[in-house]
């Protein structure tokens, strides 16, 4: 398996550059809208994104995410729709993505199903 960030990483430091992340709650600001805000956020040139798994209680989080997540669960998003948003942004773009959430969203859907 490609390590996609270590490599993103290590090029840009010997090109003597910064990195350059962004973060977005999955779902947000609606189901739909996700996939595209991905991708508008790669062709904008975000050399990482990560992507919040939304979870009814992110006390560990900002207010901002805590809003976005309440929104995107308002909304109807679930750990299903971050998965195949996953696979969908994958199919078409290299740029590391990573999956930010909490254990107890992770136990309840399955770390073996989540894995797959």
């Amino acid at each position: 398996m490609p390590d996609r960030l270590d490599d993103t990483f290590r090029a840009l430091h010997q090109r003597g550059e910064k990195a350059m992340g962004l973060f977005l709650t999955g779902g947000f600001p609606d189901p739909g809208s996700t996939l595209g805000v991905l991708r508008a956020i790669d062709r904008g040139g975000a050399d990482f994104i990560e992507l919040g798994m939304p979870f009814s209680d992110p006390l560990a989080e900002g207010k901002p995410i805590q809003r976005a997540s309440e929104r995107a669960l308002a909304g109807g998003a679930t750990l299903d729709d971050a998965v195949e948003t996953v696979r969908a942004f994958r199919s078409a773009s290299q740029t590391p993505l990573l999956l930010m959430g909490y254990l107890n969203p992770l136990l309840r859907y399955g770390p073996a199903r989540f894995c797959e």
